[in-house]
């Protein structure tokens, strides 16, 4: 039996103006809803972006309300006070993964284009295409070319393999000289960045499980499109795409 879940914030302007302790709550709440993920407890979890409110979503797979209503009780964002939640029974019309197991082909230089400075990446499978799993793409990086600031991811794995040229990638205290034919895996946590230093172009494919984290760099290159963005909404992307900056 299913079970809709709506987690309600303390007020309408929380998902801007959330404090510090209120963010560490919220990373242990999705920390939570991940693992029941794992479990197959939940099918689905997120934010709804209401233009009135954003509250949080997710979808249930459980016996009866009071397993669910348990889920709720020990979600640490209503252990803590922070949030309230309302549970409701609902009906699946499609319980099945909506890639329904499609394969998907893209001839050479397929795929959805984004572009930042002096490397521009093509999605070649995103979340939505691989049932939440995994993000796949291709980036070219300019000769001389610094690449993204140091950063990490908390709950992603990321992994980097060279096709082109020669890539220079800092991965917690190492420094690697990537050759083509090179593999470099980042577990989450790890502060990472990547950049060109060689005279000639270099290319690269690059995954990311899960999914999701394709609308970072989507809506990054919007941001900066229109000039220079926002300090405060590049935090509000990071912490909603899981692309965090360590300060210094």
């Amino acid at each position: 039996m299913a079970f809709l879940y709506r987690l309600l914030p303390p007020r309408p302007t929380f998902a801007q103006d959330m404090s510090q302790a209120e963010a560490e709550v919220m990373e242990r709440h999705v920390g939570y809803w991940q693992d029941l993920l794992g479990r197959d407890v939940a099918l689905v979890f997120g934010p709804v972006l209401d233009p009135e409110e954003q509250w949080g979503l997710g979808v249930l797979d459980l016996d009866d309300e009071q397993a669910a209503r348990a889920i709720g009780e020990s979600d640490p964002a209503v252990q803590s006070g922070t949030c309230s939640y309302e549970v409701a029974p609902m009906e699946l019309a499609q319980s099945e993964p909506t890639g329904g197991g499609q394969v998907i082909y893209l001839a050479p230089g397929g795929g959805r284009v984004y572009e930042q400075g002096g490397f521009r990446g093509a999605i070649k499978v995103d979340d939505a295409e691989s049932d939440g799993r995994q993000c796949f793409s291709e980036w070219a990086v300019d000769a001389g070319d610094d690449g993204p600031p140091p950063h990490l991811h908390r709950d992603h794995q990321e992994a980097f393999f060279v096709v082109e040229g020669t890539l220079t990638f800092r991965a917690g205290e190492e420094t690697i000289e990537a050759e083509a034919g090179s593999f470099i895996f980042i577990p989450p946590g790890v502060v990472h960045t990547f950049s060109n230093r060689s005279d000639a172009p270099a290319r690269c494919v690059n995954a990311y499980a899960p999914g999701g984290i394709e609308g970072f760099f989507i809506e990054v290159g919007r941001a900066v499109a229109d000039g220079e963005p926002d300090p405060a909404e590049i935090e509000r992307l990071s912490a909603q795409y899981d692309v965090f900056f360590p300060e210094g």
